[in-house]
């Protein structure tokens, strides 16, 4: 039972970061971290729980069933996240996925899904039925399949010279009455991630459409990103932009907690790596990320 076991009741406490952050109106990507990470401490909990409570009704027949359905669902987890079970210690796992916001909106993905499967379980107390597929799939926002779920949206070409630029329009509050999602949008790289993190919820409902610019410059290892035109950490040039790790190749990617595909087919999100005009004039120096 032990060896399955996804979560432990160890950590209610939260980190001081997670209580400091102010959920219901995060200021800027680091509480919407903090906020993320809570959120992911207590469901690892309600798992726990809602397993537990769930393996106490069930009959040994359905008990070993769903057993054998919660190692299944680790493992598609793992495998689709990039994650790994076999870290030193549960903090030290959640530490390493706020590392890379790539993998945090994907384990929020799995984790909401399964927190949901588990209560309807629990109140059904029906027969097992498949856990739902949630394996990522990557495509161009412009070449997403029919009727077929998609996660994730990266560039054709990743680059580890140059500078690099693509913009993204999100009707952030049209989402949010779909779905609460969290999304991750920037540039990835061998584990890590630089760019945004958001997660809208419900109170979101109202919120504006945006237009948001991503900018990588790999000749002097820096990052840019502008709201709106608005450059938030310095415009591209200057010092004060982000500091990211040279000698690495680093792709375009939004991830999302929800399909995508039917957000992308209403015009809800549109990533735009170059294949049409952009809506801000692109940085002196910088070329679309679709191009090689």
């Amino acid at each position: 039972m032990k060896s399955i076991m996804l979560l432990t009741t160890a950590l209610i406490i939260l980190p001081p970061s997670a209580r400091a952050a102010n959920c219901d109106s995060p200021r800027d990507d680091t509480d919407v971290s903090a906020c993320i990470e809570a959120e992911l401490r207590e469901s690892d909990i309600k798992i726990n729980q809602r397993y537990q409570q769930l393996m106490g009704k069930l009959s040994e027949p359905d008990k070993l069933e769903l057993r054998a359905d919660q190692r299944t669902w680790i493992k598609q987890r793992d495998s689709s996240c990039g994650s790994s079970s076999k870290e030193s210690s549960r903090e030290s796992w959640f530490q390493s996925l706020l590392k890379d916001y790539r993998k945090t909106v994907c384990i929020v993905r799995f984790t909401r899904t399964r927190v949901t499967y588990l209560e309807n379980r629990l109140t059904a107390q029906s027969s097992p039925v498949p856990t739902p597929s949630l394996e990522t799939k990557s495509t161009l926002p412009y070449a997403a399949a029919e009727n077929e779920d998609q996660y994730e949206l990266r560039a054709k070409h990743g680059h580890s010279r140059g500078k690099w630029y693509f913009e993204v329009k999100l009707a952030g509050g049209e989402i949010a009455k779909k779905a609460e999602t969290a999304l991750q949008m920037g540039f990835s790289t061998q584990g890590l991630t630089v760019g945004r993190i958001l997660n809208l919820r419900k109170r979101d409902s109202g919120v504006p459409t945006v237009r948001l610019g991503f900018a990588l410059d790999l000749d002097n290892g820096k990052y840019y990103a502008h709201t709106n035109g608005t450059w938030r950490n310095g415009s591209p040039g200057s010092a004060e932009g982000i500091d990211i790790k040279l000698g690495r190749e680093y792709r375009a990617v939004i991830s999302s907690s929800t399909s995508l595909s039917e957000i992308v087919k209403e015009g809800l999100l549109n990533a735009n790596f170059g294949q049409s005009p952009f809506d801000y004039a692109m940085p002196a120096g910088y070329r679309p990320v679709a191009e090689r």
